[in-house]
């Protein structure tokens, strides 16, 4: 799961004349490990071709509500950066400790001592053009009680077009005609959109 990974989407010239008319962005949204995708994580306007990155830069954070179609509404106060393989506290009084050494190599974990809240991952995310943004990637849908919660990055994004769409609106269910690219093994994929069906090139 380490290092950079970069998805390539190309969109024939029809499909791009479609979508441009009808004011569809594509859409991007990040895994994480045990759950369905939930947040928009960053959207583009279509190009004939249009390239992004990440890599693991994370922070986490908590709010009070998943809610379909809201936003998500982040706080400096209740956000803090965190690496995998590290553990942070959530005090009674909703603030971060600094994170430490601890639980799965590949996680995030959250010893929480507040209560019943929403913890979510941000995530460094670079556009084609080269600006390199943390964005909300993910919300646990379902409130989390005290104790620990493990949250566990995984390199595969979910990539469909939706138009009258922000960045960091929380969703439920399947996204129309998405496609999901696995990176998990691969550092790079390329993606044609035509004709209205997904097919890898690369």
């Amino acid at each position: 799961m380490s290092g950079a990974k970069s998805v390539t989407i190309q969109v024939g010239l029809n499909d791009l004349r479609w979508l441009e008319a009808n004011g569809y962005n594509i859409c991007v949204a990040k895994k994480i490990a045990g759950y369905e995708y939930d947040v928009v994580w960053q959207s583009f306007i279509p190009l004939p071709q249009t390239v992004f990155s990440w890599d693991s830069e994370y922070q986490i954070f908590v709010i009070s509500y998943f809610m379909e179609n809201a936003m998500v509404i982040l706080d400096a106060a209740h956000t803090a950066d965190v690496g995998l393989g590290e553990e942070i506290t959530l005090d009674s009084a909703l603030k971060f400790s600094v994170p430490t050494k601890g639980g799965p190599e590949t996680g995030i974990t959250l010893i929480n001592q507040f209560g019943s809240t929403f913890p979510g991952i941000s995530q460094v995310i670079t556009g084609f053009d080269g600006k390199r943004v943390s964005k909300p990637a993910f919300v646990v849908p379902t409130p989390a009680p005290s104790g620990e919660t493990v949250l566990t990055p995984v390199d595969s994004v979910l990539v469909w077009f939706q138009s009258d769409v922000q960045v960091g609106s929380m969703f439920k269910g399947p996204r129309p005609n998405a496609v999901e690219i696995d990176l998990a093994v691969d550092n790079s994929a390329s993606w044609l959109y035509q004709n209205g069906s997904w097919q890898r090139i690369g």
